[in-house]
């Protein structure tokens, strides 16, 4: 069934047909269903096995509800020693985590390096007082129905994070609390960050990553429309798959600020931003030992929702650096490039092009690496060719 909703996506997608809209949506109606149907069933089915007679059966099913205890960290290993004592540990991570967040050493006889550094010292001398002016006399603000608006639209998880506080509890937040929300978030976020970047097209659509009503799917539909169509007239087709080494820890701050001051972001975002990356500070908590303030100097947090947002807007360009951009496809850090042969050619011929651009883009990508600061994980990285005949 899912696979023929998906055939049916496609379908519609490409020809945009009244038909193949309403079998798409009467479609999607009958698996909400089936999936109803089934979660009843299972619930059933468990009650059944709570309720049975027979122990054997009793107790296998409660036994998947007790889930087994976390081990507790105790040791870690480097290349050369193991480290069992909690001192020892919890310096060993204090100094991996410096490590890692501590900002790579500028070039400043490098135009990109020095832009990025002057722009960033600039906005970071920026006193609050300016900053609230700015955004005062933005028309870049919230409103509490925008917060509301906000709210409705999470989903409604019930895991909490490190504040203990769940998307659960946020939607049964009284409407009231809204309007004490509103002047904190109009400070903290006051220009429409993602109303800004869809009007001026920031985001191609190469890029599925972090983006509403778009997923993994989404890119992996597009892989396959390509490969089906390759294959149609050549023998084979070459992929190449690219990872980017710890792709958020990684991000270089300054230079996604000089991106978006290139793409004319508005100057009270760009003073957020700056805001929001300036002072930041990490603690590792090891069984009650705490080690002392790690500052953060570069990468965006995980798991927050700018996160993933900033990484995506700071190499919004990134396709462009190839030599055929349609035929890559991006989901936030991943990235798949497709080389189709050129039919005119003789097969041996095509090899040797396919790995001539190969190489040529490897090149670029290297020297793109290296301006914007964001490194590749080599033990990652792999690439495939996919024949007509298998």
């Amino acid at each position: 069934m899912l696979k023929h909703k998906h055939y049916l996506q496609n379908r519609y997608r490409h020809k945009r047909t009244e038909e193949d809209r309403l079998n798409l949506r009467t479609w999607h109606k009958i698996i909400q269903r089936e999936f109803n149907q089934h979660r009843s069933n299972k619930w059933n089915q468990f009650i059944s096995n709570i309720a049975s007679p027979n122990p054997s059966t009793f107790w296998k099913t409660v036994k998947s509800l007790n889930k087994k205890r976390s081990i507790q960290f105790s040791a870690i290993s480097d290349d050369k020693y193991t480290h069992n004592d909690p001192v020892q540990i919890l310096s060993h991570l204090t100094v991996h985590w410096k490590s890692r967040f501590t900002p790579r050493i500028t070039d400043m006889n490098c135009q990109t390096d020095k832009e990025a550094q002057e722009l960033w010292v600039a906005f970071s001398k920026t006193y609050h007082i300016d900053m609230q002016q700015a955004c005062q006399n933005s028309d870049l603000k919230f409103s509490p129905e925008d917060i509301r608006d906000v709210i409705r639209g999470m989903n409604s998880k019930s895991s909490s994070g490190f504040d203990r506080i769940s998307n659960k509890m946020i939607n049964r937040l009284p409407a009231v609390y809204t309007h004490i929300l509103a002047p904190q978030y109009n400070a903290l976020f006051s220009s429409a960050y993602w109303k800004w970047m869809t009007i001026h097209n920031i985001l191609l659509w190469q890029q599925s990553g972090a983006r509403t009503n778009q997923s993994t799917i989404s890119r992996v539909n597009h892989l396959l429309e390509q490969l089906t169509s390759s294959l149609r007239y050549n023998t084979f087709t070459s992929v190449l798959f690219i990872d980017f080494k710890q792709a958020f820890d990684m991000l270089w701050q300054q230079g996604l600020l000089l991106n978006l001051n290139r793409l004319m972001c508005p100057t009270p975002c760009l003073l957020w931003i700056t805001n929001y990356f300036k002072d930041r500070t990490m603690t590792i908590d090891l069984n009650g030992l705490l080690s002392y303030n790690i500052t953060i100097e570069r990468g965006a947090p995980q798991g927050s929702v700018f996160g993933a947002i900033a990484y995506i807007v700071a190499h919004h360009d990134l396709q462009q650096i190839f030599e055929r951009p349609e035929n890559n496809h991006l989901y936030v850090d991943d990235l798949g490039s497709i080389y189709d042969p050129n039919i005119y050619f003789k097969f041996q011929q095509q090899k040797i092009d396919i790995e001539h651009r190969m190489n040529k883009d490897l090149e670029k990508l290297h020297n793109y690496t290296k301006q914007w600061h964001q490194s590749i994980n080599g033990n990652k990285n792999s690439g495939c060719s996919i024949h007509a005949y298998c």
